[in-house]
């Protein structure tokens, strides 16, 4: 029998997989509260990849979210050799059985300290393997297709039936590999994203942010949207991110207001900017278990409360 609010093909899946072992995301599944908040995990049509023995995206609703209020949607793109179920959760784990324990990201804890009025939505890419593939989110549609299919079916008895047209703002923030995901879903252009966040993720198409940039030049000096760059010193997107953070400038109408650009060497001093570059002294693995929450709780987002 499924539980209220997951999916009834998710719930048999998260049977399945518990018998195979894979209790990282049947753990996911009891985590829900009396208020409707909680953690699910669904198998989709329209996922990135086709729907396999594992979750196609990882769902955290926080504790206060209120459905009657402007929806927004706070999506998170992991990198390679990762899984949903890690990524959300606090504990490190394999994605497969015996496999390599990766660090876990804690997602679910760092949304719900965030205070947001948004649901986390965590896609699954390219499963533990060591590639940046968007998959489906790289052809016309894909990504409008992965969101219209999450809030319309399997979200409906949870915050509500929704469609695309509903969401009242839209961030995508990435990791590592995920910025091949996280370009082609700019590049596609046919979902409103009002902001991004690369995490030590800048390792390539650099043009595709700097248009993103540029058309959002004026939203970005009012502080309605965010461009936010995050880098370590070795995780090798120092040099792209020192290059874009050259660039900037000439993309954003002048003079700025003060505040609005910030190429900073001080983590977490000036998250608030609407456009920040800023190197940190944590690990490429680390740094998203500390970053996702400052910047989701500096965001556009309604508070809770």
């Amino acid at each position: 029998m499924a539980r209220r609010g997951i999916d009834v093909t998710t719930a048999f899946q998260i049977g399945a997989v518990a018998l195979l072992g894979f209790g990282a995301w049947k753990l996911g599944a009891a985590m829900l509260s009396g208020d409707g908040s909680g953690t699910f995990y669904f198998v989709m049509r329209a996922g990135a990849f086709p729907p396999r023995d594992h979750p196609s995206v990882a769902v955290r609703i926080p504790p206060g979210f209120d459905r009657s209020r402007p929806l927004g949607v706070a999506v998170y793109l992991h990198g390679w050799s990762n899984c949903v179920a890690n990524a959300i959760g606090s504990t490190d784990s394999p994605c497969v059985p015996g496999g390599v324990v990766h660090r876990a990201s804690a997602l679910a804890e760092q949304f719900d300290r965030a205070r947001i009025n948004a649901i986390l939505v965590v896609p699954q890419m390219a499963y533990n393997q060591a590639s940046g593939d968007p998959g489906t989110f790289s052809r016309p549609g894909g990504f409008r297709a992965f969101i219209e299919e999450l809030l319309s079916e399997h979200l409906a008895s949870a915050i509500g039936r929704h469609s695309v047209a509903d969401v009242a703002r839209l961030a995508v923030m990435s990791h590592s590999g995920g910025y091949l995901a996280a370009a082609a879903i700019l590049r596609q252009a046919d979902v409103r994203v009002a902001e991004v966040a690369m995490l030590d993720s800048l390792y390539g198409e650099v043009p595709v942010f700097e248009r993103w940039i540029e058309s959002h030049a004026e939203a970005l000096a009012r502080g309605e949207s965010r461009f936010a760059d995050v880098y370590t010193s070795t995780g090798g997107t120092r040099d792209n991110s020192n290059l874009l953070a050259r660039r900037i400038r000439s993309l954003l109408p002048t003079p700025l207001p003060a505040g609005v650009l910030v190429q900073d060497e001080d983590p977490g001093h000036a998250v608030r900017a609407s456009v920040l570059i800023e190197h940190t002294a944590l690990s490429h693995a680390d740094l998203t278990r500390v970053y996702p929450e400052r910047l989701w709780s500096t965001s556009g987002f309604t508070p809770i409360g």
